[in-house]
């Protein structure tokens, strides 16, 4: 009997030390599997942790790319929006440069022509008069002299189109007949030749001119008119030429404070979209 119970407490020992070990190895097994479990193949081929797997976040994880649809109709989308859009950002940014470019012209002009007088110690009898008479008297000579303070990099005395300083611009001639079928030749031509036959086309073609350094183009409205009215191309050659874009009328006019350059009242028909010289010039000096 005493051998049997000591036979039992060897097996028992024997037998402990097997099950420990089985256990261990089941243990083992578990934890293996279950950091298996915890890691997923993600979108790029490589082993990651799956973080806070749970089932509302862990499909957000899992998601590796758009389809092609859904790639398609974003950019579909996207082309829609931007014809309609770009047409009216491109307009808004270039009337923002012309605007810039006809200020600093006439700021420029103004300036050239308040050097004269500092110089001169008087203004030079060329310009229209509010209360004053309006004068032509020295516009030969303010044209030469004023050249002096404006970087003038050609001068044409006359005949502008065919000497080089100018293209070929439309005149009011043209503008007019464009801008409404209507009116025969005749009567544009009694409306032109009466109040702006300055501005008819082939008299600009015939008309002096002066090219600045920057490319602004100044053609007065007549031989002997110089500044007291002129053409001004506010970026020269460059274009698009047409009346109203880049293409203005301004005069000189005496006051009691002294010669102001400014919008004429008449000889200016836009180009279909374009501005008037007095919507231009309040657009650029009073952001009207």
């Amino acid at each position: 009997m005493k051998k049997e119970i000591k036979n039992t407490k060897i097996l028992k020992k024997t037998v402990r030390p097997e099950k420990a070990k089985i256990l261990k190895r089941v243990q083992d097994d578990m934890v293996r599997v279950q950091d298996e479990k915890s890691w997923f193949r993600c979108g790029f081929g490589a082993l990651a942790p799956e973080k806070n797997f749970s089932p509302l976040t862990s499909h957000l994880s899992r998601k590796s790319a758009f389809t092609l649809a859904e790639v398609l109709i974003t950019l579909g989308i996207i082309g829609v929006v931007a014809a309609m859009t770009m047409p009216s950002l491109i307009h808004k940014y270039q009337e923002k440069v012309r605007i810039q470019q006809y200020k600093k012209a006439m700021s420029l002009i103004s300036q050239a022509v308040a050097s004269q007088y500092a110089a001169n110690g008087a203004y030079f009898e060329c310009y229209y008069g509010n209360g004053y008479s309006n004068t032509w008297s020295q516009c030969d000579e303010m044209l030469n002299d004023i050249q002096k303070y404006l970087k003038v990099s050609k001068f044409c005395e006359k005949n502008a189109f065919n000497n080089g300083c100018i293209p070929d611009y439309d005149g009011m001639d043209t503008m007019l007949k464009d801008s409404d079928n209507n009116m025969s030749d005749e009567d544009i031509q009694n409306l032109v030749g009466i109040y702006c036959e300055g501005f008819s086309k082939n008299q600009i073609k015939n008309n002096p001119a002066l090219v600045l350094a920057d490319g602004t183009i100044i053609v007065p409205y007549l031989p002997g008119w110089a500044l007291m009215l002129f053409l001004l191309d506010i970026n020269g050659k460059k274009g698009p030429n047409k009346w109203g874009y880049d293409m203005f009328t301004a005069e000189l006019r005496r006051s009691k404070g002294g010669l102001s350059l400014g919008p004429p009242s008449g000889c200016m028909e836009p180009a279909k979209g374009g501005l008037t010289s007095f919507q231009m010039y309040e657009k650029a000096f009073y952001g009207k």
